[in-house]
């Protein structure tokens, strides 16, 4: 089970509790989480984590290199793996293959 954040936020129940993903959307919810943390941030494990911040949205080649951040902070995530990326707005979506399917997350935060 994965937490479930939206925003930066923890989502909760009508329990008080956070609420939790499983399956498919788990996968999904822990690829988000590991693309947006700042590798090296949480000190716990420094290699949690992307170097997604450090992107360059102007970049003209920013779509191929947030692709290959994703891949990076993928890895460790066995049965995961980000395939595509596209941009609509400040956002970058990300196509993810996983062993339960296929899926998408919207990541904002790169540089603008």
């Amino acid at each position: 089970m994965e937490v479930v954040i939206l925003n930066g936020i923890t989502q909760t129940a009508a329990t008080g509790l956070p609420k939790t993903a499983e399956g498919l959307n788990a996968l999904m919810q822990c690829a988000y989480n590991r693309i947006c943390l700042k590798r090296g941030a949480f000190c716990y494990d420094r290699v949690l984590g992307s170097r997604f911040y450090m992107l360059d949205a102007a970049d003209e080649h920013a779509e191929e290199r947030a692709l290959r951040y994703a891949q990076a902070a993928l890895l460790p995530l066995a049965g995961v793996e980000a395939v595509s990326v596209w941009r609509e707005g400040e956002r970058f979506i990300f196509g993810l293959q996983t062993m339960l399917g296929t899926g998408e997350i919207a990541v904002k935060g790169a540089k603008m």
